[in-house]
C-alpha cells in the first residue's frame, strides 16, 4: 500500500515512516517544503498538487502545531496549522476519494476524569492546543467520509 504521510520531518512522522516500510508499505515521506515530496498544509493548491502527484491509497495526517505553551501565545498559528491544515488535508482526501487518519491529542479533554478517556467521552479542551486540535478533528470527521482519527498521549522519543 502506499501511504503518503504529512509531518513526515517530525518525531511521529520518522517513526510512522519508518512503521510503514516494516510493515511492508510504501511511506511517502511528506515535508513542508525542501526537495521531494512537498506541501504545506495550509494551502490547498500545493496539498492538492502532492496528492495528484503522488496518487496515495491512505494519508496520514502527522504535521501539527506540537508547542503546546507556543499555542498559548499565538492561538491563531496553532489554529492554522491544527485547524485550518485539517481541513485543507480532510478536503483534497474527500475530493479525490483518498481515506485520512488524522493524529490528534489528548489535549482535547480536560484531564478532570480521574480514568481513561475513550472515544465516547467528550472533548473538553482547556487549551487554545488542545481547541486547534478538537477543530481539526471537527473538520476531518464533517468533511472527509473514509476518516480514522487517533488520539496521541506523551510522545517521546530521540
Amino acid at each position: 500500500m502506499r501511504v503518503l504521510v504529512t509531518g513526515a520531518g517530525g518525531m511521529l512522522g520518522q517513526e510512522v515512516c519508518r512503521a510503514l516500510e516494516a510493515a511492508g508499505d510504501q511511506a511517502v515521506a511528506a515535508l513542508r517544503s525542501g526537495p521531494g515530496p512537498a506541501a504545506d498544509v495550509t494551502r490547498p493548491q500545493e496539498v492538492w498538487r502532492l496528492l495528484e502527484e503522488q496518487r496515495p491509497d491512505r494519508v496520514i495526517h502527522c504535521a501539527a502545531w506540537t508547542d503546546v505553551n507556543g499555542a498559548e501565545r499565538d492561538p491563531v498559528g496553532a489554529f492554522r496549522v491544527n485547524a485550518h491544515g485539517s481541513r485543507v488535508v480532510a478536503s483534497a482526501c474527500a475530493d479525490l476519494g483518498i481515506p485520512v487518519c488524522a493524529i490528534s491529542s489528548d489535549f482535547v479533554f480536560d484531564g478532570c476524569k480521574g480514568e481513561p478517556y475513550d472515544e465516547f467521552d467528550a472533548p473538553n479542551p482547556i487549551s487554545e492546543y488542545g481547541r486547534s486540535k478538537l477543530a481539526g478533528e471537527e473538520f476531518v470527521r464533517h468533511i472527509c467520509p473514509r476518516h480514522w482519527i487517533v488520539r496521541t498521549a506523551w510522545l517521546y522519543g530521540a
